[in-house]
């Protein structure tokens, strides 16, 4: 491994831990950073963003028992309703070559979890990013699910197969990454605010152009459905829904202009999924759903476009045949 710890005084990993109304887990995360088991240094950064339960409390505490390791950044206002993200300020403050990512609501499970990805990186200089699968929760059901198993035995993903999200979602809290390759990533969300989730870009641009170096060992857990979460917001708000989809067809439009097509034919693929899926919303009136998809079909096929127009109009289709049928039926 390569001795960046014998060579500096800062440490090799950042951890880096967001929260906002994580009190129910926070312990969790922080206790499965302590428990690393390596052979460098690592520091850990929590940013709370002005949390109105026992978040920071909670934060205070292990920072007063571990004031070497542990250092936290906690707002007063809220800074992410600002326009400000999180892993934004913390880029400001962090010392080490990786990062590490985990949200307040996850937790690792592997004590070994840093050592085996860093071990990864060090032995493949050209590759930025380490990934692992990880244990899904769903918060409601109790449900238990193994996710982001992205080849059988540890070794290389294309980027490709993480554009496309050939084998699910990546854990965000299986992310490790070099910090110097966050850059393009940052870049990315500082020019597309609109974005409301970020975890595919960072995987993106993490990974591209080389791929990603995959850890077969399942190290950390995801909640689903926690009060607030994304995954709780995005499933109980058909318009949220929506809006989302929206968004990452546009931001797929400019990830394409920025590698010049080299990842057209997936984009393309993933591009015409999502619009058909916003022909087929419910959430809104068909004029509407025909706008959205006129606005939103740039580099769609001609054949796919008028897909996405049929599903669009379908309703109406429907409707006007079963009109036509029943004044059939009165003569």
């Amino acid at each position: 491994m390569a001795s960046w710890a014998e060579n500096s005084s800062k440490p090799l990993v950042s951890i880096i831990c967001t929260t906002y109304n994580h009190g129910h887990f926070i312990e969790d995360a922080i206790k499965g950073f302590l428990r690393q088991q390596t052979s460098f240094s690592f520091e850990i950064w929590i940013h709370d963003d002005a949390s109105i339960d026992c978040t920071q409390k909670i934060i205070r505490e292990y920072k007063s028992r571990y004031p070497n390791i542990i250092k936290c950044i906690l707002q007063s206002d809220n800074q992410y309703s600002k326009g400000n993200l999180p892993v934004l300020i913390l880029s400001e403050k962090t010392s080490g070559k990786y990062w590490a990512m985990c949200e307040g609501d996850d937790y690792w499970i592997n004590p070994r979890k840093l050592e085996m990805q860093i071990d990864l990186l060090e032995a493949n200089p050209l590759i930025n990013m380490s990934i692992h699968p990880a244990e899904q929760i769903n918060f409601v059901t109790n449900e238990k699910k193994i996710i982001g198993r992205y080849r059988e035995g540890s070794g290389l993903v294309p980027v490709s197969d993480v554009l496309v999200k050939k084998h699910g979602q990546i854990p965000f809290a299986s992310t490790l990454i070099r910090y110097k390759a966050l850059k393009r990533y940052f870049d990315f969300r500082k020019d597309n605010t609109y974005l409301k989730v970020g975890d595919i870009y960072l995987h993106f641009w993490g990974g591209e152009p080389n791929g990603i170096c995959y850890l077969d060992n399942v190290c950390s857990v995801y909640r689903i459905f926690v009060p607030g979460s994304w995954t709780q917001n995005n499933a109980s708000s058909q318009k949220l829904a929506l809006c989302n989809r929206v968004a990452r067809v546009r931001s797929y439009q400019t990830i394409n202009k920025m590698t010049k097509g080299r990842y057209g034919e997936q984009i393309r693929g993933v591009n015409y999924k999502r619009i058909k899926s916003i022909a087929c919303s419910r959430s809104i009136g068909i004029s509407e759903r025909v706008q959205l998809v006129c606005r939103n079909w740039e580099g769609l096929s001609l054949i796919n476009k008028v897909s996405c127009i049929f599903w669009s109009l379908l309703p109406r289709l429907f409707l006007n045949l079963r009109n036509s049928i029943k004044i059939k039926n009165k003569l």
